[in-house]
């Protein structure tokens, strides 16, 4: 049997009980005494904040308690009749401080359950003693910051104190939620019968003709595997490996009406997607990043990415018509690397033959460039360099589709992967911070928070800001 959630609040904490009519009266005292005193601006702020809070508290108690009391005894689910009924007690945190509302709590005989209708009229989670709104606040700080940070934080802009412990339980439940809709979103993306209304239901508010651009890499993440057994695990000859990566994806919208000659086209309705489940896990999240980008109307699809076999299957998987660009930079760098071993490191010889190249193959003479290399190989097959020659001309080969820089530059699409190296720094800056290690069990949960408030989809966890914008 299911049990009413009270909050057991310190008595520290708790706010003594009050009438609005009596905070009303205490408020106004503070005002009159504010005009009378000799306080700064300062001073001022910080006292009618601290003692506008009953003020607000109250009024938030009498709306919700006259909400509550409306709430007629039926069953949220069947709107069935309840039985048993009794009037429960139940505490929920503010960020006005901690209040206590009546409702009524029955028993369902067709469901099976105990409820309380007000609850979900109030839109009240059953596993959690915060309100909607103090839960995005803190939850959004820890998107932001370690958990003690983003208390200290909490507690100067709010005057508020919330223990860090506090603060990572209510953002690992939000995640939880938050994950539980991406995979009902997911589920219908993937579907063949509902992925034409799921993409429809995005496509409001389109422009015409723009390019969808995918980006995909990865970056590594501490993990807590084996915690408390690397001594052990090293004498018997183990070294425990505890980085694991995070695949990442950015996609964006180039316009036409924004292509200008001789200026960079804005990123248009950023997505991001970060997840540490593996490459099929990440296709899957892409796709549906690129359904909500309007996948099915966009004129054009462009990959881009670097040599990672697991982002080229992906595109090959769910793009098939998408045209692939090899990060410039990443193929420049593989040049450097075959010309410092041919003429040796830093020499003039490597530079000018790398820059050669590397100007043919920004110039849209990439055929030479290639065939070049494989010239190469099969001259120097007796060579030391022979191991090293050949793989970079493997390298180029596989990649053969992905080299028209000049076409995707006439195009005003990008040549390298600077947006999605700058996703993952901005994923980092939370994730890879001094002294952190992260278990699987939840941080997933924390990557989906954090992309969508990198994605602007924050609104869309919180019934109470979408209605309200």
């Amino acid at each position: 049997m299911a049990t009413a959630l009270v909050d057991t609040v310190p008595a520290e904490v708790a706010e003594a009980p009050q009438t609005l009519g009596r905070a009303v009266s205490g408020f106004k005292a503070s005002v009159r005494a504010a005009k009378k005193g000799k306080a700064t601006m300062g001073e001022v702020e910080r006292q009618l904040a601290r003692d506008s809070k009953a003020l607000v508290r109250e009024a938030l108690r009498e709306t919700l308690q006259a909400k509550a009391d409306r709430c007629p005894p039926r069953c949220p689910v069947c709107w069935g009749p309840l039985s048993d009924t009794k009037l429960k007690e139940r505490s929920v945190r503010t960020q006005w401080g901690t209040l206590t509302l009546r409702r009524t709590y029955g028993f369902c005989p067709r469901c099976q359950k105990w409820s309380a209708p007000a609850d979900v009229a109030l839109d009240l989670a059953p596993d959690t003693q915060t309100s909607p709104d103090l839960s995005e606040k803190l939850s959004y700080l820890g998107t932001k910051l370690p958990f003690a940070e983003a208390a200290e934080v909490f507690e100067h802009l709010t005057g508020q104190k919330v223990s860090p412990s506090r603060l990572e339980r209510e953002t690992k439940r939000v995640g939880e939620a938050a994950l539980e809709e991406r995979r009902k979103d997911e589920e219908r993306a993937l579907c063949p019968a509902t992925r034409g209304a799921f993409a429809r239901e995005h496509e409001t508010g389109l422009k015409q003709d723009f390019t969808l651009v995918i980006l995909m890499d990865g970056w590594l993440q501490r993990g807590r595997d084996d915690w408390g057994k690397t001594k052990t695990l090293r004498r018997q000859g183990c070294d425990p490996k505890r980085w694991h990566e995070t695949k990442t994806a950015r996609l964006y919208r180039i316009e036409e009406s924004d292509r200008h000659a001789g200026s960079r086209p804005t990123l248009a309705a950023s997505q991001y997607v970060a997840t540490r489940q593996g490459p099929e896990a990440c296709s899957r999240l892409v796709y549906l990043a690129a359904l909500r980008m309007g996948l099915f109307e966009a004129e054009r699809v462009v990959v881009i990415g670097d040599g990672g076999v697991w982002l080229w299957k992906i595109a090959q998987d769910r793009f098939p018509e998408a045209v692939g660009t090899l990060d410039f930079y990443h193929a420049a760098e593989h040049l450097w690397v075959l010309g410092n071993t041919l003429y040796g490191e830093g020499t003039r010889e490597a530079r000018r033959w790398v820059e050669w190249l590397l100007h043919r193959l920004r110039h849209g003479q990439q055929r030479k460039v290639l065939r070049t290399l494989e010239d190469l190989s099969a001259v120097m097959r007796e060579q030391p360099v022979c191991e090293t020659l050949t793989r970079e001309t493997r390298y180029f080969q596989t990649h053969a589709e992905h080299l028209n820089y000049r076409d995707r530059e006439r195009r005003g699409e990008p040549l390298g992967s600077g947006a999605i190296e700058s996703a993952c720094k901005q994923f980092q800056h939370r994730f890879k911070r001094c002294g952190q290690f992260w278990s699987d069990t939840w941080d997933e949960g924390l990557l989906e928070l954090k992309a969508r408030q990198l994605s602007g989809r924050w609104n869309s966890r919180w019934p109470h800001l979408r209605e309200l914008n």
